[in-house]
């Protein structure tokens, strides 16, 4: 395969673009825009037509004065404001649909982003794994040519030999890691065979993770936030509308009447339901009640999202501590032993086994360094998938 590089942005594009959940909502998005203009609408007009006596239709003419016809044309008209308060929810019930592909989004961004960096991990892997096989590879060489020369004993090239194995075995394992990574990042957007070949993201990076001040301020004003103030706006439309309830619509009706005792003319008239029993009092008690459940919803929302948001942050700055701390002084002296065991072993002045300690030690601090470093960057992207989104548990996707 000709080398390839994904960038993140691509590959978040990629998962937008195919992602099912993100057609599932935005055909949500869309049935909703249909329910919003569907509540525009009058109630249809009823056209009704009578003929008395219509067993005579078809007998002798003589008779025919004996039927009677009228025709009739009825509309509701919706009082109390009906019609804008259903007009007003369904526009309510799309910008909540819209607000959910917003969220989905930003999940399946977050989704991506994760699975980027466990791929840019498997990379790193890879990469170190190699210069060990090169670096066993060297000493190898020096060995056999020190047996040669007859200055060490052929048990050491054993070692240094199964030295190189080991590396060998790393690096194929590295190498199977990595590609199954990059397989579990494709299979986001629907790609069983990735046709990259490597990933651009700086995993090595760390950046001074910010107060905890500044995320709490972005949580307060986030998707859940404007989501909730949708859902209570909602709710007391609904209370507004069961209110409406209450008011029976009007009934008006025109038409034309023939009748054979009474002759021909026009018929008007109108009819109302009257309210004496049914007022509607239980729905409005309902939705009077629904109102407050989604206020005690909302304030049990936002504190499990806020205690959420502290706790990832707290384990944030760890991870952030834990990388610099590997990053500036424990990975740096690490390399610095093993360099220095490997250049007495070369010389002839250390033995085998203080390499092969050196060289231990290396790969378990890259080991945990790695592991530090994937930590920082997940929970990153994790904290603010909290401050942008707001929900206490990621959806799936």
């Amino acid at each position: 395969m000709e080398a390839r590089l994904l960038t993140l942005d691509e590959a978040t594009q990629r998962a937008l673009t195919y992602s099912p959940a993100v057609a599932i909502v935005d055909t949500t998005w869309k049935v909703r825009q249909a329910e919003e203009y569907q509540a525009n609408f009058l109630p249809n007009p009823v056209v009704s037509v009578e003929i008395d006596k219509a067993n005579l239709i078809g007998k002798e003419k003589k008779r025919a004065g004996d039927r009677g016809f009228s025709c009739n044309l009825s509309q509701a008209i919706e009082l109390g404001g009906k019609r804008h308060l259903r007009k007003q929810t369904a526009g309510l019930q799309t910008s909540l649909a819209f607000k959910e592909i917003e969220v989905i989004k930003l999940e399946a961004s977050c989704q991506v982003e994760k699975a980027f960096i466990e791929v840019a991990a498997a990379q790193e892997y890879l990469r170190f794994a190699q210069e060990l096989q090169l670096s066993a590879q060297e000493v190898l060489l020096s060995t056999s040519a020190k047996i040669e020369g007859g200055k060490i004993s052929s048990l050491e090239g054993k070692k240094a030999k199964l030295s190189v194995l080991t590396a060998h075995l790393a690096l194929e394992k590295a190498c199977n890691n990595f590609e199954n990574s990059k397989k579990k990042l494709a299979l986001i957007w629907g790609d069983s065979r990735p046709d990259f070949t490597s990933v651009d993201y700086n995993l090595l990076e760390i950046t001074l993770v910010e107060d905890l001040a500044v995320f709490i301020a972005e949580q307060n004003d986030n998707i859940a936030t404007k989501q909730w103030e949708l859902q209570i706006a909602n709710a007391g439309l609904m209370i507004a509308s069961e209110k409406a309830q209450r008011i029976p619509n009007l009934v008006v009706t025109a038409g034309y009447i023939n009748s054979a005792e009474d002759g021909e003319g026009l018929l008007l008239g109108f009819s109302m339901a009257i309210p004496i029993w049914d007022r509607n009092q239980g729905n409005i008690s309902k939705a009077k009640h629904l109102l407050n459940q989604l206020y005690n919803k909302r304030n049990k929302d936002n504190l499990q999202a806020r205690l959420q948001l502290e706790a990832e942050y707290a384990q944030l700055l760890t991870s952030y501590q834990e990388g610099l701390l590997y990053n500036n002084d424990v990975l740096p002296v690490a390399i610095a032993t093993f360099e220095g065991a490997k250049q007495e072993y070369l010389q002839g002045k250390s033995d085998y086994l203080e390499l092969l300690d050196a060289q231990r030690t290396l790969f378990d601090v890259h080991d945990k360094y790695i592991h530090a470093l994937v930590d920082y960057h997940q929970r990153k992207v994790e904290l603010n998938r909290l401050v942008r989104v707001g929900y206490a548990n990621t959806q799936g996707l």
